[in-house]
């Protein structure tokens, strides 16, 4: 039996509408615009689809309503067909074109069953949905602590639980996707920081400095606040002002100094590189 249908087989003959969680998280308006993603979802991939599920701040209890993304991921049986993803992107901006401030606020991919037991670099790329903008992208090394994350948190929208499915993520492979994670992204941003001249973006990159230390020394993923609130007693106070303007940052704030963020990311890219 193909993992795919051995997934289906959990599943009552109803399951559609039987086993929807209809409050997914503690937050109304999330509840609202994830059970309508739900629904427009279904509605696309039909057979295709397997479950939805939550990953990120949602999943670990670190959701800020004013700041925090909404993390899903749709597992599905197969890589999906040209006609099935030109359906999923049309109905994004869809959604898009309802100027929902909370709709804004989804990220996520369109995962193949037989790529969620562990991570392949090596994959044709899958539907993505970032920062508002649908396209086709193979999962990155941050897909390391999503998965670990989904086995975990076991927070599903309607689906089977993905535990069986999905292998246990070490300390190691957390510690490689550290690495790989500081080598793709934030080393290049150090050498070019333009990004961070996004009001948004510094704040963002402070508090994802300190969820790497956090993981790295801890083996543990956690929410950026509580990761940054730890540095908070281990790092020099030279850096305390930083992390608490990252904390209590909302838009419209004033941004702190470019090079003092980079330093700060150096520093806590050679903490991460020495553990």
């Amino acid at each position: 039996m193909s993992l795919a249908a051995e997934l289906k087989t959990v599943r009552c003959p109803n399951w559609i509408m039987n086993s929807i969680t209809q409050e997914p998280t503690p937050y109304v308006e999330v509840n609202r615009v994830l059970l309508d993603l739900f629904n427009r979802v279904s509605d696309v991939l039909g057979e295709n689809f397997i479950g939805m599920y939550l990953y990120g701040s949602l999943a670990v209890d670190g959701f800020e309503p004013s700041r925090s993304d909404i993390d899903f991921v749709v597992i599905t049986d197969d890589h999906l067909t040209d006609p099935i993803i030109q359906s999923l992107e049309s109905m994004h901006v869809e959604l898009a074109c309802t100027d929902d401030q909370w709709v804004k606020k989804l990220e996520g991919a369109y995962v193949p069953v037989g790529l969620i037991r562990r991570h392949d670099s090596d994959h044709p790329p899958v539907p993505t949905l970032n920062e508002g903008k649908f396209y086709l992208a193979p999962l990155g090394s941050d897909w390391i602590f999503q998965r670990h994350t989904l086995r975990e948190s076991e927070c599903a929208i309607s689906g089977p639980p993905l535990r069986d499915f999905i292998d246990p993520v070490s300390l190691k492979d957390l510690k490689a996707a550290i690495y790989e994670v500081i080598d793709e992204w934030w080393e290049p941003m150090l050498a070019n920081p333009s990004r961070l001249r996004d009001p948004g973006y510094q704040p963002y990159a402070v508090l994802s400095m300190c969820r790497l230390l956090y993981t790295v020394t801890s083996g543990e993923l956690a929410s950026k606040s509580k990761a940054a609130n730890w540095t908070l007693k281990i790092l020099p106070t030279e850096w305390s002002s930083l992390i608490k303007h990252a904390l209590e940052w909302v838009d419209g704030d004033d941004i702190e100094s470019i090079d003092r963020t980079t330093e700060f990311m150096q520093f806590i890219i050679e903490l991460c590189r020495r553990s």
